[in-house]
């Protein structure tokens, strides 16, 4: 009954809404057969309830646009302001979404072109019932650099828009004595079952893997023993005081002829385990003449998967390394893992895997494939692709590819929403767009990532770098880093794993954990 009450008093409030915007739509007009342009393109899409407003810019000539909403019972909203940016008043725009969810919204545009009205095909929006995680964070970098440059990472709330910066590198230039000047920086990852639980990682002397557990932060060095780098992609087990991450050596160059601009590689990579209660690391994955990269726990912890070449030490020529999807099975009762198995054989096909992404039913491993290497951000042939783990069907999710990279796919929590990073718009600057995933794993069309002013992103100088969903907001601020690293000396955690001490036939340490 009183779903039924709410719902009268939304259809209510959308009549005097109707009532009241009526007169902005133009009495006489022409009809167009025309294509309707805009930026971003948000034409025919399934969005998510609790999204803001999809603003956006009208290309086609003339002076003046305004658009119309109308629900599948003809309620309507409509665009307010002048020229030609599409702003929906927040307000007006939630209560539109909340009470016409799972129905096909019809969209008319109408541009004033001199003191002739056009009106273009109307086109569809569907809302769905399944909402999308409140945030995400992400890297703000720029697309070129010899060194680290300006890096930032922040929080967007996908229900305002608003951005929150966590921490920004140039912040600490005013103390060089903690030696973090320009600094390089990981992006936030939150444990899966416990979002409060959180890391991310500075590159820099006095700097260290950043953990937040139990409402402590404690820096933590990451570069002992016999290790040759620290820790730089790091994942948190779904449950347990664990964290996964592996230690690359990482080289870049810089072509002036090479379509793909700029190209990193492992020399060296490996994988570590972090124990948080004991202070400890110790290896899962160590080997002589391979490298192992982008480490990723399957939702239910069983699993871990990473992609793994061997091409570099046979070929020495980076072009020829080939990265194969493997996983190895981990046990919770004994804490112990298993030997590791070959997912998917890319470099069978002439490809290579990078950054794959276990979907949240542990149905499906999104990754993206290219010809070669772990760093497809730049790959101009990078598309995304989806593994099917019933039946080991891989197939590009053509949905989210475009003929510029797409480099790095994430989940949304509840598994119906993708994220992608892509720089289809002009083959230099990332971008973030989202899919719809519905039931059947079929993956509908990316829209971009939205903004109050629709011409934000392309104005923006920075790449989108490492975006991942989260449902809980960040609470701390660049300010509580800076006293956290200025307070705190590194923790060094006790080691195990030499490479004397491993297993030659799987690579995993053979000093089980306890």
């Amino acid at each position: 009954m009183n779903n039924n009450i709410a719902k009268i008093i939304g259809c209510m409030v959308m009549g005097i809404t109707m009532a009241a915007c009526e007169s902005s739509i133009p009495s006489n007009y022409s009809e167009t057969t025309d294509s309707l342009m805009t930026y971003p393109d948000y034409q025919n899409i399934i969005i998510p309830s609790n999204m803001m407003p999809l603003n956006f810019m009208v290309l086609n000539e003339g002076d003046k646009s305004i658009a119309q909403l109308t629900s599948e019972s003809g309620e309507t909203i409509v665009s307010e302001g002048a020229g030609k940016t599409i702003k929906f008043s927040p307000k007006e725009w939630k209560n539109f979404l909340q009470h016409h969810t799972n129905e096909k919204i019809k969209v008319d545009v109408y541009v004033q072109n001199q003191s002739q009205w056009n009106h273009f095909p109307s086109y569809q929006m569907m809302i769905s019932s399944d909402s999308i995680d409140k945030y995400i964070t992400y890297r703000w970098i720029e697309p070129s650099y010899e060194s680290t440059g300006n890096i930032g990472i922040y929080q967007y709330d996908l229900e305002t828009g608003m951005i929150k910066t966590l921490v920004d590198n140039h912040l600490f230039k005013s103390d060089p004595s903690l030696g973090l000047s320009q600094t390089c920086m990981n992006c936030h990852n939150k444990q899966r079952n416990n979002p409060e639980n959180s890391v991310f990682q500075f590159r820099a002397q006095g700097g260290g893997m950043l953990v937040t557990y139990n409402g402590e932060t404690k820096v933590i060095s990451t570069k002992v023993g016999d290790m040759e780098m620290p820790a730089i992609y790091e994942r948190w087990h779904p449950s347990l005081p664990l964290i996964v991450f592996s230690n690359n050596t990482v080289r870049q160059m810089f072509g002036s002829r090479d379509p793909n601009k700029i190209e990193a590689f492992d020399w060296r990579s490996d994988i570590p385990l972090y124990d948080i209660v004991r202070n400890e690391i110790s290896y899962i994955i160590k080997t002589k003449l391979q490298s192992e990269t982008y480490p990723i726990w399957s939702p239910d912890g069983k699993y871990l998967y990473y992609c793994s070449s061997d091409t570099i030490f046979k070929v020495h020529k980076y072009k020829a390394m080939k990265y194969d999807l493997m996983r190895i099975p981990f046990d919770e009762q004994s804490m112990s893992w298993g030997a590791p198995e070959r997912i998917y054989n890319a470099s069978e096909n002439n490809k290579s895997v990078s950054k794959p992404q276990v979907s949240p039913d542990n149905q499906y491993i999104a990754m993206t494939i290219s010809e070669y290497g772990a760093y497809h951000y730049t790959h101009i042939d990078s598309d995304v692709y989806l593994l099917n783990l019933t039946t080991h069907e891989c197939k590009p999710i053509e949905a989210l590819n475009s003929p510029q990279a797409e480099g790095y796919v994430t989940w949304s929590s509840n598994g119906r929403w993708l994220m992608v990073g892509s720089r289809r718009e002009d083959g230099s600057y990332a971008r973030l767009y989202l899919s719809y995933f519905d039931t059947t794993g079929t993956a509908h069309k990316a829209f971009q990532l939205p903004h109050e002013d629709p011409l934000f992103d392309k104005n923006l100088l920075k790449n989108y770098n490492y975006p991942e969903f989260g449902t809980v907001d960040v609470k701390y601020t660049a300010s509580d880093i800076y006293k956290i690293l200025e307070d705190n000396a590194p923790v060094i955690p006790s080691y195990k794993g030499d490479m004397e001490k491993t297993d030659g036939n799987t690579g995993a340490s053979i000093i089980k954990y306890e």
